[in-house]
């Protein structure tokens, strides 16, 4: 329970070795564990609200706060990152929100639980080069709302977190359940938009 140990140790890994290997080697197993422990015990949940909390600090503290510099954004039309409508996970959109910045792209974020017509209104008003939509939960992955936010400015969608797998999603959609691969996939679209 010590969060600020847990802040210098998250904050060094990401100065030392990105913000893609700093989750995917540390702030991820981590999290997993401590989630597995929370549903098999019961107990830790202390631990594991702290955890998420020293993880989004240092994430949204951005990769400038070190040794490591990110290259000033590029302006223009950006990557808009939503949780879908019901949505309570935060951490994967702080992680892709910390690496497409850490990339240089720009990055907007709306964050979770956002209702259709929130993310209709941004995509209308920023005109995304790409949306992503996080769903943790099969229940919060609606295909229409990806559909929706094409129609109204988003010039490609990808479909993030294990509630999109096995749904049939709209052409040009790609599902993705990881960061490296959620950032392969922004990558393409933006190449492509």
């Amino acid at each position: 329970l010590d969060s600020g140990t847990l802040v210098q140790v998250l904050r060094a890994a990401v100065d030392d070795h990105g913000v893609v290997v700093a989750w995917d080697e540390l702030c991820r197993p981590v999290f997993t564990a401590l989630d597995r422990l929370v549903v098999r015990t019961g107990e830790c949940v202390d631990a594991e609200l702290v955890a998420a909390w020293a993880i989004t600090s240092v994430l949204r503290a951005g990769v400038a706060s070190g040794g490591r510099r990110a290259p000033a954004p590029r302006r223009g039309r950006p990557v808009l990152l939503a949780g879908a409508d019901g949505e309570a996970h935060s951490l994967p959109l702080e992680a892709l929100h910390a690496a497409l910045d850490e990339a240089g792209r720009a990055v907007r974020m709306l964050g979770v639980s956002v209702p259709e017509p929130a993310l209709v209104d941004a995509c209308t008003r920023l005109r995304p080069r790409v949306v992503v939509l996080w769903a943790q939960a099969g229940t919060l992955a609606r295909t229409g709302v990806l559909d929706a936010a094409c129609r109204a400015g988003a010039s490609a969608a990808v479909a993030a977190g294990p509630g999109w797998a096995g749904r049939e999603l709209p052409a040009g959609v790609v599902h993705v359940d990881d960061l490296g691969t959620a950032i392969t996939a922004v990558e393409h679209a933006l190449t492509r938009s």
